[in-house]
């Protein structure tokens, strides 16, 4: 070993041994016995020369057996020579050992190094709750069914019929047109199906020669109660000149001719089929209209009526407020430009306020939603309070701002005219 080294360790061993004389940090227990995690307090004080620094162990440090919980430190005292430091720690000990001791060190510190000096050690006593162990345990069985009554969370199912209620709302102001209009269209389709399956079973029977008067008027009368639902008009009762009068004599005329001659004249036709082919396919070409009538329905708005507030504010409202002339808006809208209002909601238990937001010029790249998230939100927090209005302006206001707000470019240029 070099020589160097090993006079480094020795002068080392004895500048640490001459500092432990010189000082003596004191360690007690302030119990003598513990409970198994119980908390116990431990103080730890040491007196220094007064030109050494000395620091106390902190929460890094391991106090195995026990785990730190807490440190309570008291402000040093000196006199002419020497300082006086002390602290008290809270800890426990989760080990059953009978005697827990604990040693804690203080820190001298010299420059960029540090000398450990310990304490005295100290011991607690573990108190044992149980003192003697069994040897076998014997346990008590009851196995006897206990019925247990189920409550209800009355609270809980109260707050959830109420966001169900909300959500059921929301959703018939938003989407209840084209729920209405879904539904119609497939109850149309479906009678629609039926009446063709019973028609074209007819039809095959007459193709088979059962061409009697009581058959063909079976018929007739399957396709009448179908017009009656299409056309909403009282096609059983009519007779064939009637429905002839109220508008289908051109496309009618001949094939009701044909069939009221073979049901009150006993007149055959070999080719009577040809009549009822010719029935359904006026039939399919008046289902496709009611159902074209029905897709192409505009859907009433859910408030109609426009607020004071609104009006007077499309009509304070004019080109120049945005710096514009007819030219630019004419450009900008030729481009997607828009002019957009939005709307708001507050409710205060039985009193609710819809309020309209001031006219917005949204240019055909900008985002309508984000324009009016703010008021999306303030409706979203505060529209749902009043009842009943609360829970119909709220959910119009919202649908009118996730559409991008309500276009009024038609109003404003008719007021800037």
């Amino acid at each position: 070993m070099d020589k160097r080294i090993a006079a480094g360790i020795l002068f080392s061993l004895v500048f640490s041994f001459s500092y432990a004389q010189e000082i003596s940090p004191f360690g007690k227990f302030l119990k003598d016995s513990v409970m198994v995690g119980e908390e116990v307090q431990y103080s730890l004080s040491v007196r220094y020369p007064l030109d050494w620094q000395l620091v106390f162990p902190d929460s890094t440090y391991n106090f195995e057996p026990f785990e730190y919980y807490a440190k309570n430190y008291f402000p040093t005292r000196i006199d002419s020579t020497h300082a006086f430091d002390s602290a008290v720690y809270t800890i426990a000990s989760f080990e059953v050992d009978l005697i827990q001791k604990l040693q804690l060190p203080v820190y001298l510190l010299n420059g960029n190094d540090s000398t450990v000096i310990l304490a005295n050690p100290d011991s607690v006593f573990l108190k044992e709750l149980v003192t003697m162990m069994p040897d076998s345990l014997k346990f008590k069985e009851n196995v006897t069914y206990q019925a247990v009554d189920y409550a209800i969370n009355y609270p809980y199912l109260m707050i959830g019929l109420g966001v169900l209620l909300l959500l059921l709302i929301g959703t018939y102001f938003l989407f209840g047109n084209a729920i209405r209009k879904k539904i119609k269209l497939y109850r149309m389709r479906k009678a629609y199906e039926k009446f063709s399956l019973e028609f074209e079973r007819g039809i095959i029977r007459i193709k088979q020669s059962e061409t009697n008067a009581e058959l063909i008027e079976q018929i007739l009368v399957t396709w009448k109660k179908y017009m009656e639902k299409i056309e909403d008009r009282p096609f059983t009762k009519y007779t064939s000149k009637e429905i002839l009068k109220v508008g289908f004599e051109k496309e009618l005329k001949t094939v009701l001719q044909t069939i009221d001659r073979s049901i009150y004249g006993a007149i055959g036709d070999e080719e009577m089929h040809k009549n009822f082919e010719a029935l359904e396919d006026f039939t399919l070409e008046r289902y496709r209209e009611a159902q074209k009538k029905v897709s192409i329905e505009k859907a009433e708005p859910i408030i109609k009526k426009k607020s004071r507030d609104e009006e007077r504010k499309i009509k304070n409202t004019s080109l120049s407020n945005f710096g514009m002339t007819p030219r630019d808006l004419y450009i900008e809208t030729s481009n997607g430009g828009r002019f957009v209002i939005y709307y708001y909601t507050i409710s205060i238990l039985v009193m609710t306020f819809k309020r309209s937001s001031k006219v917005y010029f949204l240019k055909g790249s900008e985002n309508g939603i984000k324009q009016g998230l703010i008021f999306s939100l303030i409706s979203f927090l505060f529209g749902w309070w009043g009842f009943p209005w609360g829970l119909i302006f709220t959910p119009h206001s919202l649908y009118v701002n996730f559409r991008g707000g309500k276009d009024i470019t038609n109003e404003i240029v008719k007021t800037s005219k």
